[in-house]
């Protein structure tokens, strides 16, 4: 049977692990999105509802961020860190189908925008997830 702290460690390892792999299919969307025209279209109120809860998931992380800052059981920083991943894909899919949606910009530098945002929430999450797996003291924390 194992013992707690390493069932602990595993759990925070596999989640970083997760997060590390969820950036590979990141990258091919953000690989799609500039050599092909991928996007949907969508009406202005979709896309109000849309950015509304994409803007709701990132306030809620943060705030959740900072009211955890010094408290740092393993399970709310796994927790913590999903919620940004999540956050940041939803603005990524927000911002490829606003492009889209919209006029007003160049096919160039939509493409343009799509590598830019794309490349840093990829980035981002694979930070997350190798926070996750390198963090030596988190499994120590309560669970």
């Amino acid at each position: 049977m194992l013992r707690p702290n390493v069932k602990k460690r595993f759990a925070i390892r596999f989640t970083g692990i997760m997060l590390i792999a969820l950036s590979l299919p990141l990258v091919g969307t953000v690989i799609l999105s500039f050599t092909e025209e991928r996007g949907t279209a969508f009406d202005l109120i979709f896309m109000l509802a849309v950015a509304v809860y994409a803007f709701a998931k990132i306030t809620i992380a943060t705030v959740n961020l900072i009211r955890a800052r010094k408290i740092k059981p393993a399970k709310l920083v796994a927790l913590r860190n999903i919620a940004f991943a999540d956050a940041f894909v939803s603005i990524f899919s927000l911002q490829r189908s606003m492009l889209v949606s919209f006029d007003g910009m160049a096919e160039k530098a939509i493409k343009i925008m799509n590598l830019s945002t794309g490349s840093a929430v990829c980035f981002i999450v694979f930070l997350l997830g190798l926070n996750l797996l390198l963090d030596k003291k988190g499994a120590d924390n309560d669970f």
